[in-house]
This record gives structure tokens, sequence and C-alpha cells, in this order.
């Protein structure tokens, strides 16, 4: 009797979860997630990459951002993840110091529709972030902590 309420409960939290799903990607309007936030995109990409990163492992809900090895003057140690599910976005930024990786997330919950100065302010967030998490890391890989 019991496994049958463990059934239907199981059920009712993957149903709730497809149907979440369902409604964030209607939220996207038929927009990919590059399309949904141009500005963030644009923002990391300059501060990661001097504005010369590219997008690969594209999909309608998540890209990669990266920079192609040989690109002169651009740290080439760092791979930036974008992902858009259940109506929020998702960053994660990895960045590896001395073969040692540090990885930074950050969700930005109801998002879709954000203005440009709310997205370019999301962005700055992000990166002032990531350059303090950067030099700890750093701080760390150097002391032997890591």
């Amino acid at each position: 009797m019991w496994w049958i309420v463990g059934i239907v409960i199981v059920v009712l939290i993957v149903g709730k979860m497809l149907i979440d799903q369902k409604k964030g990607l209607r939220k996207m309007n038929g927009k990919t997630i590059y399309e949904l936030y141009p500005f963030v995109t644009e923002e990391i990409n300059e501060a990661a990459f001097r504005g010369k990163g590219y997008r690969r492992n594209e999909t309608r809900t998540s890209f990669q951002l990266y920079v192609r090895k040989g690109e002169p003057g651009v740290m080439h140690n760092q791979i930036i993840e974008f992902k858009y599910d259940f109506g929020a976005l998702y960053l994660r930024w990895r960045y590896k110091y001395l073969h040692k990786e540090m990885i930074y997330e950050r969700n930005w919950y109801e998002s879709v529709g954000a203005t440009e100065e709310a997205q370019r302010d999301f962005a700055q967030e992000v990166i002032a972030e990531v350059g303090r998490a950067k030099h700890v890391h750093e701080l760390k890989v150097i002391n032997g902590e890591l």
C-alpha cells in the first residue's frame, strides 16, 4: 500500500517539474538563450575575452562562451556556460590557474524580458564577483592551499 503512495508522489513531482520546464520554454517565445540575453553575453564576453569570445555547443537553451587558442592577448583558461531552464538563467564560469580549476555559478531567476540596463547590471555583478573569486583562487594556488 505504501509503495503506491510513493509512486503517486514521484509521478506528481516529475509531472510538476515537466510542467514548470514547459512554462519556462514558453516564456522564451521561440527565441534562443543568446537572443534573450544579448547584453549579458556581450558584457561577459568583453570582460573575459576582450570581445573575442565565440559561442559553441549552442542549442536553443544553452551555449558555451570561449576563445580559440592562439587568439593574442586573451586568456584561454576559462569557459563560460550559459543555460536557460525553469525560467532562469544559469551561469557557470570555469577558470583554471596553474592546472587548478575554480568554478563560479550564479542564477538569475525571473529574468526573461529583462531590460538592457538590468542585463548589463547583472553582468557587471557577475564580472565583479568572478574577479574577486579569481583573485582568491590564485592566492590559494600560489600558497599551496589547493
